[in-house]
């Protein structure tokens, strides 16, 4: 399967906005210090709420991803690529068709979930932390 860019543009974000929430609570950081899209919170409840913002958008590019995936992917060797009067296969709904994706884009998928999952762990601990409100 080929992905299309968008996708891979969601991913990259992901990792992106995943590491450096990680790399951030690795070092020792605070949600109070650090910058997260343009905003450094001035209270216990903006940590919170910058929290889960990050969440959001994270989930946000994950839904975007598959969207791009299911309605823009690219069956490789498909043979009806190129021919405009052959109706597309339809990548997630046809079950004679399993997917092999590249061994690029899978490490890739592996390592975004990986930060997103240790971003979430960071996030829940800075809010918790917080949480003297």
């Amino acid at each position: 399967m080929i992905e299309p860019r968008e996708s891979k543009n969601c991913r990259r974000n992901t990792i992106v906005l995943s590491g450096m929430l990680v790399f951030a609570g690795l070092a020792g950081a605070d949600l109070h210090s650090l910058n997260l899209f343009g905003i450094r919170p001035a209270s216990d409840w903006g940590v919170a709420v910058l929290g889960v913002a990050a969440i959001v958008a994270q989930l946000y590019w994950y839904v975007q991803r598959f969207q791009h995936l299911l309605e823009d992917g690219i069956l490789e060797g498909d043979p009806t690529m190129g021919n405009p009067h052959a109706s597309p296969q339809r990548i997630f709904w046809n079950p004679a068709i399993t997917l092999v994706r590249k061994r690029a884009d899978l490490f890739s998928n592996w390592v975004a979930l990986l930060l997103t999952i240790l971003s979430w762990w960071f996030i829940a601990t800075w809010i918790f932390d917080a949480s003297s409100w």
